[in-house]
Formats: structure tokens, C-alpha cells, sequence
């Protein structure tokens, strides 16, 4: 799609959503939305620490992982908070959830106005902190002309960060894409990483969703029909009465045409309420009275696909009563 000067590619097919389709997808499932923030909770486990691999004793002699104090690290994440950034648990417990919904994680570096005099007497920091950006918001972007440049991953160099569902109706932010080549090149940047989908050249997409995703909305339906059948149904049977008034007028309509269309008095009907009247080569027909019934079996079929499917009319039985008829 173009925005101003901008080219940004769609997530999704056929639209721009796909972050906001798999979770409001899972969001209704009973099962999904607890599986995947176990996962969150095992990937960050008690809290972020550093270890150190070291070689066990023994016969078996196995690796050992051995917690690591490193204060400067340690003062740097919780610097963040004190200068009113969000908290370093916040920021990866996000990123995760990010990376189990659609395989992306978004970061925007905040750089000290002196990145570029790093250590020093001061001991100057050059990332301020690291600030989670929800992968709902952003898009990659680029000023080059897709119709004309076929644009690789590399040419995607800005991120775009707004409302996607309404993205020309309100204000947006362009940030430049981090480049681990110059990273202290912008005052501030946004890192777009996400795991390589095989044929998906730019976005990541759920290895689990879209073959799932027939089977998540069938089960996300299957409580509502639930539902709907015990609130509305309990089998209640409807009658449908056909008086033979009905059904004499019917034949009588049926005799009319076809005679007209033998005589040749007007134009050849060729169908009346989906009884054909005229034969494989176009010329008309005699009328018989299986075209009455058949015209009646049309109009079971009728109100037997208004009794089907979710609402008030689930469940119900349809019994059809010809009354007056020979």
C-alpha cells in the first residue's frame, strides 16, 4: 500500500492485519490463549539472568550452567525504570508474547544524545533502553517505487509504527530500521526481527496458524450453536399447513403458462419458481401435475435452510400438512 511518500508491504493476505487476525482468532478459543502464555512463562522463567557454561567433573562430565553476577549489566536494566522507561521484565515478557503469536519481536533503541563517545571517564551508556513496540502497530516501509524496483529485505528501511486500521485518518511515527552496521547512526531506531517463513520474503507468519485455522473457528463456533440450540430450539416442531387453496392457485398459474407458451400468445416463460418449463432444446412443455409437486418440494427446501444454522430458528423440525388437496 502507499502511504505519502511510502511503500509498505501488507501483512497479511489481503489485508494489512495479520498480528490483529491471529489473536482475536486464538483470543476466542478455551484452549490457545492459556497454551501460549505458559510458553511466555517457561521461555522467561524466574527472570532474566546470565550463566556461565562450565565443564562438570565426573565420568559423565556433563555442562553445568552456573548463575553470573555482572553489576554493570545489572545497574544498565534497572537504569531503565529510574529514567521512566518500562521496565526490563515488562519489555521481554511482551517480546515473547510477540514472538509465540506471529514470530516477530519489535524493539526501538533509545540512544543518549552522546552514543557515539561510548565509555570514557563518564562511563557514558550509549542505549538508554530498549522499549517494546507491539508488532500490531508497525510495518516495514520504504520510499522506492514497487512498480518499478523489486524491492529486497534489506531495501525495507524504515518502520512505521501507528494505527493500522486506520492508518490515513491519524498522525504515525516513521523510525529508521536498526542497522547492527551503524547503530548509533540515528537518534533513535526500531529493530524488525522476525523468523524466515519459507516463500514470505519480508513478514513472518505463524508456523501453527493457518493450518489450524478451520479447526479454531470451528471450535470457537461449537459453544455458540451449544448455546443457541438449548436457548432458542429443544426441538420445537414448526407446521407448515399448504392449503388447497394455495395449491390450486398454483396449478392453475402452472396450466396458464404453459398453455400460453403452446399457443404462442406471448413470450415463452421458461421457469416459474424453479420449475422448468421448456424442454433441453427451449421449446415448451405440456403441463403434468409432478410440476406442482415439485414446486412444492422447492419451497421445503425454502424453509428448511431458514430453520438451519444459528438463532432463534435452530433446531427446529419443519413438518409440511397439504390440506384441501386430491
Amino acid at each position: 500500500m502507499r502511504l505519502d511518500d511510502f511503500t509498505v508491504p501488507l501483512w497479511g493476505e489481503g489485508h494489512n492485519l495479520y498480528p490483529q487476525h491471529v489473536f482475536s482468532t486464538t483470543s476466542e478459543n478455551k484452549l490457545l490463549p492459556e497454551l501460549i502464555q505458559k510458553q511466555v512463562k517457561f521461555l522467561f522463567g524466574k527472570s532474566p539472568r546470565l550463566y556461565e557454561i562450565i565443564q562438570g567433573e565426573g565420568e559423565k562430565q556433563r555442562r553445568i550452567r552456573i548463575p553470573v553476577e555482572v553489576p554493570e549489566i545489572q545497574d544498565w536494566l534497572e537504569y531503565w525504570e529510574k529514567n521512566g522507561f518500562d521496565p526490563y521484565w515488562d519489555y521481554l515478557q511482551n517480546e515473547i508474547t510477540d514472538y509465540y503469536f506471529v514470530n516477530t519481536c519489535i524493539t526501538r533503541y533509545n540512544f543518549s544524545r552522546s552514543r557515539k563517545l561510548v565509555g570514557g571517564v563518564n562511563k557514558i551508556q550509549p542505549v538508554q533502553a530498549l522499549t517494546y513496540i507491539g508488532s500490531d502497530t508497525a510495518r516495514l516501509a520504504t520510499k522506492l517505487d514497487s512498480t518499478v524496483n523489486r524491492i529486497a529485505n534489506k531495501d525495507w528501511n524504515f518502520v512505521i509504527v501507528g494505527d493500522w486500521m486506520n492508518p490515513n485518518r491519524y498522525n504515525y511515527e516513521v523510525y529508521d530500521r536498526f542497522n547492527p552496521a551503524e547503530p548509533f547512526r540515528y537518534s533513535a531506531s526500531v529493530a524488525f526481527n522476525s523468523d524466515k517463513t519459507f516463500t514470505k520474503p519480508i513478514y513472518a507468519f505463524n508456523n501453527w496458524f493457518k493450518g489450524l485455522y478451520e479447526w479454531i473457528k470451528a471450535s470457537n463456533l461449537s459453544p455458540k450453536y451449544l448455546n443457541s440450540y438449548l436457548k432458542n430450539a429443544l426441538n420445537a416442531h414448526i407446521h407448515v399447513i399448504i392449503f388447497g387453496s394455495w395449491y390450486n392457485k398454483q396449478k392453475e398459474i402452472l396450466q396458464t403458462i404453459c398453455l400460453e407458451n403452446l399457443t404462442g400468445d406471448a413470450p415463452i416463460q421458461a421457469e416459474y419458481k424453479g420449475i422448468k418449463l421448456t424442454d433441453d432444446r427451449g421449446k415448451p412443455m405440456q403441463f403434468y401435475e409432478t410440476m406442482v409437486d415439485q414446486l412444492i418440494s422447492n419451497e421445503l427446501k425454502n424453509i428448511t435452510s431458514m430453520m438451519t444454522g444459528e438463532g432463534k430458528n435452530q433446531g427446529k423440525n419443519v413438518g409440511i400438512y397439504p390440506l384441501g388437496r386430491k
